[in-house]
Order: structure tokens, then sequence, then C-alpha cells
């Protein structure tokens, strides 16, 4: 079963840190010109939060953002890792979280090595269950530095 632990610890980040919800503000400082950041989005209830056997779905795996010259806007050039799936959670059951983390990128970071195996073009399925410890492991992407989420039904 693929494990989820490293999702439910930046989920933690926002009750111990207001600071790390998401925003351009990281910490003190605010994000200059040429910071790398990578933007993933995940669902951790899946099938519902009480049953979330097949979680967490990944929803999107942007890398190469970059703030704009204040620092107030995060751009790229780069495509997408993995594509934008809307939310779309059964019509039973509680509420969904959507998580969106984003973490500081070394410009020599293996963008592919976090895509689901069939790279950006997978299903939804092929989406269900993604091994976010292991990726995050295997990449060596460390903390996030902002979090956010929002529910949905």
């Amino acid at each position: 079963m693929p494990s989820s632990s490293k999702l439910n610890q930046a989920l933690e980040l926002i009750k111990q840190d207001e600071s790390k919800l998401l925003g351009l503000r990281i910490d003190e400082r605010v994000l200059s010109q040429g910071d790398y950041i990578s933007k993933m989005a995940l669902d951790p209830d899946a099938l519902t939060p009480t049953f979330n056997f097949l979680a967490p779905i990944l929803h999107w795996i942007q890398p190469g953002l970059q703030a704009s010259n204040d620092g107030n806007k995060l751009t790229t050039t780069q495509p997408a890792t993995l594509e934008y799936v809307s939310p779309g959670p059964p019509p039973f059951g509680a509420p969904h979280r959507y998580v969106f983390l984003l973490y500081e990128q070394s410009p020599e970071l293996d963008v592919a090595a976090l895509a689901p195996k069939g790279g950006k073009d997978v299903s939804r399925i092929d989406r269900m269950r993604y091994d976010f410890d292991a990726v995050m492991d295997k990449v060596g992407l460390g903390q996030p530095v902002a979090v956010n989420y929002f529910t949905c039904n």
C-alpha cells in the first residue's frame, strides 16, 4: 500500500506554523526572482475520508515555477510533468481535501521522476494510490515550503 505519511506531515505544518500556509512569503522571506518551485496537488481522501484505500490521488505536478520580479506571482515556461485533473469526489460521503504543496526545487531536479508510470497523460485510475513518500525520498524534495488545501464534494 502506498504511504502518505509525508503528506500528513505537510498538512500538520498548517496547524503548527501558519507561515507555511500557501503564499509567496515562505517563513520570513519573500521568494525572489530565480527561485525554482515545484507544485503538487493530491487528494488524500479517496474513496472517502474514512475509507481512503484509493488515496492519495495525484492531481497535478508542475515544476519550474519561478517568482516574478516583485515576488508576488509564480510563472513557468515549463510544461506540467502531470497535467491538472479537477476534483471529482463521489457524490456520496464526506467532502475531500485537495492539498497543494510547494517545494523548493533544485535546477538539477529530475522532474520526470515525479510522474507516475505512463508520464503526464495518465488516466484517473493510474493516478490513484500514488506512492508519495517513495517519490519524495527518491527525488529528494525535502519538506514543503508552503501548503494549502480546500474541501470539495
